[in-house]
């Protein structure tokens, strides 16, 4: 199953703030500069738990591609074009 790095925010945290140290978290990648796309509600199930989530899309922009190493609860990475995002949204949606 392919998904987008993410995660929660932590208390006192702005959303950038938690972007960013998700990025540096599952992927060990340290980025600067987060342009926000879109948002909409979802919903996210953990265990028996069905949680109401707001999830939230940025653009960062590379000068090269890096080098990342899946860290934290990520088991590979793989890059793809920007314009096939469009299914990660389509399958956060379904579920």
């Amino acid at each position: 199953m392919y998904d987008l790095p993410g995660g929660f925010v932590d208390p006192n945290e702005s959303l950038e703030q938690a972007a960013v140290r998700e990025i540096k978290e599952e992927l060990g990648l340290s980025i600067h500069s987060l342009t926000y796309v879109h948002s909409y509600s979802n919903t996210y199930q953990y265990k028996t738990v069905e949680y109401k989530t707001c999830d939230c899309f940025f653009i960062v922009k590379l000068n090269q591609k890096p080098t990342v190493i899946a860290q934290d609860d990520v088991a590979e990475v793989q890059w793809v074009n920007r314009y096939h995002t469009v299914y990660f949204y389509i399958n956060s949606t379904s579920h």
